[in-house]
């Protein structure tokens, strides 16, 4: 689809920008479907289908207060035996909930500058909102298209592991005929902390 010309104006015109567009926009559906993770073991946890139980989820806006109340409904269902899994988890999921935040408040800054060669670059990187009180420490904090391809495989890392940890501990998997080697491979890891990222030969150890 051709866009107009007043459109073609709000997108970057070099290539370095327009990918790290498409990141920014992918890091944020990565946490979309994060979300809807979480959300189908809410579900579970809650005992009610996943259309009744998204009234409510995705009402809560504080991302703390909604992790807190999974944890608990967590123990009410199944006592202590996954404490040490989603103590662990949840320090990852409180540290994604943030990074998610500063991937869709902060703000995009064109850096220019040039190379060893003297040949002007032109780096796209997102920046805390008050962009002009940072501008002249050399130290400041930025996201860079390298963070952002990092947020994408951790958030896809978690989504995966619910999903594995819903389908567990709602007895799902041990109804699937011939699950039983999955099932004993996948019990014991939540009943550890979660090691990120995923050593080889985990199951959802992905080569990059």
């Amino acid at each position: 689809m051709e866009l107009p010309h007043r459109a073609l104006a709000l997108f970057p015109t070099n290539e370095q920008g327009l990918q790290f567009l498409l990141a920014r926009g992918r890091a944020i559906e990565s946490y979309a479907l994060y979300e809807q993770s979480l959300a189908n073991l809410y579900a579970s946890l809650m005992g009610v289908s996943q259309d009744y139980a998204g009234v409510t989820f995705f009402r809560i806006n504080n991302a703390r207060a909604r992790l807190a109340i999974i944890g608990r409904l967590i123990r009410k269902r199944h006592g202590d035996q996954y404490n040490i899994f989603w103590n662990s988890l949840e320090k990852q999921l409180r540290a994604i909930d943030q990074r998610r935040n500063q991937i869709v408040h902060w703000t995009s800054i064109e850096e220019m500058g040039a190379d060893e060669h003297g040949t002007p670059t032109r780096t796209s990187t997102l920046g805390p909102p008050n962009v002009w009180d940072q501008l002249d420490n050399p130290n400041r904090t930025r996201i860079v298209i390298r963070d952002l391809y990092d947020f994408i495989v951790e958030a896809d890392f978690i989504s995966r592991l619910l999903n594995m940890f819903f389908m567990v501990c709602s007895g799902q998997l041990a109804q699937i005929k011939d699950a039983g080697e999955v099932l004993a491979q996948w019990s014991p890891m939540f009943k550890q902390p979660v090691v990120y990222p995923p050593q080889e030969g985990h199951p959802l150890f992905r080569k990059l």
